[in-house]
């Protein structure tokens, strides 16, 4: 059973790239930690047909907060008109043959909430602006991998 996590990376991934926990590329999470039976392929076929429909997102850097059971993760809430929202949505729909559990459930539907976490690459403050293209499929379970988190599937967003 594979283990993954949906993002839209700021900075566009390749199949392929690995990193360690402590080292994430700063993204927004589309689809939290997940459980499934799906291949990556299947994953990435299931992405491609909501992809299409999409053009890329231009989001804006809103305020901080503090995520975590215990408040001591910072993040920067992220505002666009709700496309993310949606993307969100469609995805857990069109992902529901393939999902097994969410591991965090109180993090999808309503309870989804748009942000960047900070990370030893830096942070985004209040403001800035990105156009968000990509959405990456990343492998949360590599086996004996160094970099235990692997890139296994992009998808432009329009295409």
């Amino acid at each position: 059973m594979g283990r993954f996590v949906i993002i839209l990376p700021l900075e566009p991934l390749n199949v392929g790239d690995g990193f360690v926990t402590a080292d994430w590329p700063l993204h927004v999470t589309v689809v939290p930690p997940f459980r499934t039976r799906c291949t990556a392929e299947q994953l990435r076929e299931a992405m491609t047909a909501v992809a299409r429909a999409r053009e890329p997102l231009r989001i804006t850097v809103g305020p901080d907060d503090w995520f975590g059971h215990r408040k001591d993760v910072l993040v920067s809430l992220v505002t666009d008109d709700g496309r993310i929202q949606k993307l969100h949505d469609n995805l857990l729909v069109t992902l529901r043959r393939c999902l097994v559990d969410h591991e965090t459930l109180s993090h999808v539907g309503r309870g989804y909430r748009p942000h960047i976490t900070a990370t030893r690459h830096g942070r985004v403050t209040d403001g800035e602006r990105y156009t968000l293209p990509q959405l990456a499929l990343v492998d949360m379970a590599t086996p004996h991998g160094d970099p235990p988190r692997v890139t296994r599937a992009t998808v432009d967003l329009g295409r």
